[in-house]
């Protein structure tokens, strides 16, 4: 089943009656959902209440609840942790992996990344696609020669242009870049949890400050899903007039659950993301060798 995304954008009261998440604006209540459909709650005004009860139901049923900030961009999630009967034996093979599967793992990371950069470069130029392709070939065992920084410079300039400059503090497509981001990585966090898997103990970023180093570590190759969809949607627009609104949020928002193939299978990629989780514990518990992820398919 595919789990909803409840964005609330208005000065709200929420509460839990009768199983159901109910939304109150005004005085009146404005909507309703069941607790067990939602996947992800977006708090995305700075006047929403809420009742201890619905951060508790919505966690006990495996949702996250995204806060945002006077920038209506997402800052922070609350996710679950008790919720897996193995969590303990699986915390421990997170803390005492071997250094050589951590360094398999990321190498694989950025393999699938660098070619999933290569195929939407390929959506506009095969030839320029080609470069990353070669590139994904020779990514050695943990990214020694930084393939992937070398692949990120390349790719920027090709798919917006030579002046583009990734940086999360700047407006314009950084902005967009920044919100599409932070869902993708609230429901790889989502995912992670579920799989009993700690989020602050990554394989690559180790961030002391960071309590998403696993969601940053795995949500790489996901990353050019949003780079496409952004370019696509901004290529009706000028720089100028680039602002997060409902209708861009919206499109950004549908990547959750957007198609990507996962083991030969099309499946949206919120479920894929419970598989690639589980693919992961499998690795660092010794069980795989070859790490699952989601190949995004772009139309």
């Amino acid at each position: 089943m595919i789990k909803r995304i409840i964005e609330i954008n208005h000065p709200s009261y929420l509460k839990i009656k009768q199983n159901q998440l109910c939304i109150e604006q005004g005085g009146k209540q404005v909507g309703t959902a069941p607790i067990e459909d939602i996947g992800i709650l977006l708090l995305s005004h700075r006047e929403i209440i809420l009742t201890s009860s619905v951060t508790t139901r919505l966690i006990e049923n495996k949702a996250a609840i995204i806060h945002c900030d006077h920038r209506y961009m997402p800052c922070a999630y609350t996710l679950p942790l008790d919720n897996n009967t193995t969590h303990s034996a699986v915390l421990k093979a997170q803390m005492t992996a071997k250094l050589p599967i951590k360094k398999r793992v990321w190498q694989q990371i950025v393999q699938a990344k660098i070619e999933a950069q290569a195929r939407v470069l390929a959506l506009y130029s095969e030839q320029e696609a080609q470069a990353l392709f070669t590139m994904a070939k020779r990514v050695k065992s943990d990214d020694t020669d930084n393939k992937e920084a070398q692949a990120a410079q390349y790719y920027w300039r090709k798919l917006f242009d030579k002046q583009f400059r990734r940086n999360p503090d700047e407006t314009g497509v950084n902005a967009f870049l920044n919100y599409g981001y932070a869902i993708i990585r609230a429901s790889v966090a989502r995912a992670i949890c579920a799989a009993g898997l700690h989020p602050a103990l990554g394989i690559h970023h180790t961030n002391q400050y960071n309590a998403f180093c696993l969601s940053d570590d795995l949500m790489e190759p996901l990353r050019p899903m949003v780079d496409w969809q952004v370019q696509t949607y901004l290529q009706n627009f000028k720089q100028s007039e680039l602002e997060i609104n409902q209708e861009s949020k919206k499109i950004l928002l549908e990547l959750v659950s957007a198609s990507v193939l996962m083991n030969q299978r099309q499946l949206p990629l919120m479920v894929a993301l419970h598989e690639y989780t589980a693919s992961f514990k499998r690795v660092l518990q010794g069980e795989e060798q070859q790490l699952q992820i989601p190949f995004i398919e772009l139309i």
